[in-house]
């Protein structure tokens, strides 16, 4: 029984501003059978309780008297609880993640008789609260702590005779994190990160681009923290994660180039056809990824999240559109490789090789869209010692359709349906650990309206 409400409120206090208010409300109750890790992995029916609340507050400025004056500001709070609790089993878990957060930034445009110029400075910080408990007791899947992260940023765009920008940019971030367990010191580390950017656009319907830039991440709360059954395989015998509070922060280098193509009046008059293709090349230092032992020579099975001292990671992506007032179609493939250089091993956490694609009609007279959407992923053979989280290949297809009155007194009803998983598959996403949903149907009416 899922229960959702949306509220969005928009007003536009003076000229140039614009305040946008928004909340949404998610209520999830499932009945399933939940797995009690500490227990040999024992199987019971539970009440699956997922209570998400996210509440926003978004303002801008753009100053019709100044360009030096485009302003934006930002405020949210999320917070997510995941509740199970056993019916004839007595067990209840509960995991809590509040994120409250705020991002405030000014863009100052200005000419020279040679170029245009664009500098934004801005600063974000969020902050996150997590706690997890089974029958009131600390829960090490989910650890007691807390982390803040501050970040700092400038980029510069400069833009020379309409086609070739130039964009700069400089960021500092700092986080700290402290556990509520005294077993754990605090961390806190900062670094400052450059980028830059070339976009130009080389005729009307070609553009190239490309961009370096250096990448910072903090471990996150159950990086650091967790702890804990992972899986059981077989009575008497658990994977346990193990704790790495000294898991250090991944940095990264990254040359990124690609192109776009955007042809008009292709078929039909009015359509539109769009390519693009990019290509990166990342190397990362203290890359954080999970180490997974399976060693029934020793009895050894954890689960431990660790730096890669020397990580590269490369991949291809390329995308076609096609859009008209009859047809339309959309098409992604994506194609990505991983390796711990260190140790010449590959990298556990880099997803199969996808691709997918949309095909469907308009029938503008009575304003419905409808088509079909496949999903194709390769099997991810690439985890070298950890055979038991391999996964095949699967192919999956849906179908969807919508209404949508653009006049008349139902404009702004919007009436959707659609299946999933058309012919009930049985697959696994690489790393979920379990098999997704099967054949599922879902519609959804919604109305909106602006005055």
């Amino acid at each position: 029984d899922a229960k959702s409400g949306l509220m969005k409120l928009g007003i536009n206090p003076g000229e140039g501003q614009r305040l946008e208010l928004s909340g949404i409300l998610y209520h999830d109750d499932e009945d399933i059978i939940a797995t009690d890790v500490d227990n040999g992995n024992l199987e019971y029916r539970a009440d699956h309780l997922i209570r998400k609340n996210t509440e926003s507050a978004h303002y801008t400025f753009d100053s019709p008297k100044t360009d030096l004056l485009n302003f934006s500001a930002t405020a949210y709070r999320d917070e997510t609880t995941v509740t199970d609790d056993g019916q004839e089993y007595d067990r209840t878990s509960k995991a809590n993640l509040v994120t409250t957060g705020i991002d405030l930034y000014n863009t100052f445009k200005f000419k020279t008789s040679w170029a245009q110029h664009a500098l934004t400075v801005g600063t974000e910080y969020y902050h996150d609260a997590g706690k997890g408990r089974v029958d009131g007791d600390p829960e090490p899947q989910n650890p007691d702590a807390t982390q803040d992260v501050v970040g700092l940023y400038s980029q510069y765009r400069i833009t020379l005779f309409d086609q070739l920008s130039i964009t700069p940019g400089l960021r500092w971030d700092y986080f700290a994190t402290h556990p509520d367990s005294n077993d754990f010191d605090d961390q806190h580390h900062d670094r400052l990160t450059p980028k830059v950017g070339v976009d130009w656009q080389a005729t009307d319907w070609l553009s190239l681009y490309g961009s370096y830039s250096q990448g910072y991440r903090a471990p996150s709360i159950r990086e650091l923290y967790i702890s804990g059954t992972h899986f059981n395989i077989f009575p008497g015998a658990n994977n346990v994660f193990v704790t790495n509070p000294d898991l250090k922060p991944e940095s990264t280098k990254t040359w990124e180039g690609g192109l776009r193509l955007d042809f008009e009046d292709v078929v039909m008059k009015g359509d539109n056809l769009r390519f693009s293709g990019s290509y990166f090349d990342t190397r990362a230092k203290n890359f954080i990824d999970g180490d997974v032992v399976m060693d029934f020579a020793t009895f050894t099975f954890t689960t431990t999240p660790i730096n890669v001292p020397r990580a590269r990671i490369r991949g291809a992506e390329m995308g076609l559109s096609y859009d008209s007032d009859y047809v339309f179609l959309d098409g992604g493939w994506s194609r990505i490789r991983g390796d711990n250089t260190t140790d010449d091993v590959h990298l556990t956490s880099i997803p199969a090789d996808k691709f997918v694609a949309t095909v469907g009609g308009k029938v503008p007279a009575i304003d419905v869209a409808f088509g079909i959407n496949d999903e194709y992923a390769w099997g991810q053979h690439r985890v070298d010692d950890d055979p038991g989280i391999e996964t095949d290949h699967y192919n999956v297809v849906g179908l969807f359709a919508s209404w949508a009155p653009d006049e008349g007194i139902l404009k702004g009803v919007r009436l959707d349906a659609g299946i999933d998983n058309l012919f009930d598959k049985n697959y696994q996403r690489f790393l979920a650990f379990q098999d997704s949903p099967g054949r599922d149907y879902h519609i959804a009416l919604s109305y909106g309206t602006s005055f």
